[in-house]
């Protein structure tokens, strides 16, 4: 449930947030850098970090520069910077969560199921008021 929590109500709400402050292709670029923060988790985690996936990792953000197209014109801001990184640490978070539930004995495919029907119940109070507000401008058409 927690990963389900942490997926869509931080990874989710940050990548949208990131998209109306960036470009769709950079926001959706930089959910890559949940590559960076899964390494740095992992290790935390006990996990082995060794040269190739360090040189992973490091191929990664470079085609993450280089694939955004990111420039000193292309409107990158720091609040664009800071959500796109926020939803990368949110994802990576999320599967963290993910591999605990599975360290403990879970299911990995059951353990998804759950955190993300859960994280949708978690949200419902959100999606209402969606549902709400897309009601009320298309009774104003």
């Amino acid at each position: 449930m927690a990963a389900g929590v942490v997926n869509f109500a931080l990874g989710r709400t940050t990548m949208y947030a990131a998209t109306s402050a960036l470009t769709a292709s950079g926001a959706s670029v930089m959910t890559a850098s949940s590559a960076v923060f899964s390494v740095a988790i992992g290790a935390a985690m006990g996990e082995a970090v060794t040269w190739n996936v360090a040189l992973g990792v490091t191929a990664i953000v470079v085609a993450v520069y280089l694939a955004s197209g990111w420039s000193a014109r292309s409107g990158l801001t720091a609040r664009g910077l800071g959500l796109g990184l926020a939803t990368g640490l949110a994802i990576a978070t999320s599967v963290a969560i993910i591999k605990l539930g599975d360290l403990e004995g879970g299911s990995p495919g059951l353990g998804v199921i759950i955190a993300y029907l859960s994280g949708v119940v978690a949200l419902s109070p959100r999606l209402r008021e969606a549902v709400r507000v897309l009601k009320s401008r298309s009774s104003q058409s």
